[in-house]
């Protein structure tokens, strides 16, 4: 994303700081996949500017991040001191256990030496699975055995996910290296007492 004009940043400041006001959120989360070092970077850092100074006293500003930081140079480290926190996506990794526990400690670490402080680190978890973006939700109604594990076989072909062992283990990671957990997202997650919510809020 590049910004023609400063009217054309301005004009987009104001439109996500107006919505966010009318419709009485607690802040605003930017995920920008993603910002390249130069142009594009410089770009990102002063939309984050701008939205801090623009967003009212005691609105949170937060961005989405890439799992890696050794792979975000267009994420200057002035941005750290303008959010509140990061949410830091690590799911899609690539591989096909495509969120692994292994991931999740990487991208922590990474982050952690690229400078962003433990309280602004915050852990993105999926409740999907790869390949296919298949909800946990439809993994479980079609095999009660995906509460057991992180893969199953969906329609097929084995699909990776996080079972609620691995999510107990990523909330104690972050409980020690993050302050806090991200969802991708709720919707996908079972109803009940086979919640990953819930095997989250009692893992704290």
């Amino acid at each position: 994303m590049l910004f023609r004009s400063p009217a054309a940043l301005t004009g987009t400041v104001n439109t996500i700081v107006n919505g966010a006001v009318a419709g009485n959120f607690d802040g605003v989360d930017i995920d920008w996949e993603y910002p390249d070092a130069g142009a594009s970077g410089e770009n990102f850092l002063a939309l984050m500017r701008d939205l801090r100074a623009a967003l009212p006293g005691g609105r949170l500003l937060t961005a989405a991040v890439i799992a890696d930081a050794t792979h975000a140079d267009g994420i200057d480290p002035a941005v750290f001191e303008l959010i509140d926190f990061a949410n830091i996506m690590a799911y899609d990794g690539g591989a096909a256990d495509h969120s692994s526990l292994q991931l999740a400690e990487r991208a922590l670490a990474t982050w952690d030496d690229a400078g962003l402080v433990r309280e602004k680190r915050v852990l993105g978890v999926p409740f999907y699975a790869r390949p296919g973006g298949i909800p946990y939700r439809a993994l479980l109604a079609s095999d009660p055995a995906a509460a057991n594990g992180d893969r199953v076989t969906y329609l097929t072909e084995d699909r990776y996910y996080n079972g609620p062992a691995t999510l107990r283990a990523k909330v104690a990671l972050a409980t020690a290296e993050a302050s806090g957990v991200m969802i991708w997202e709720l919707s996908q997650d079972a109803l009940g007492s086979d919640s990953l919510l819930d095997v989250i809020w009692n893992a704290r």
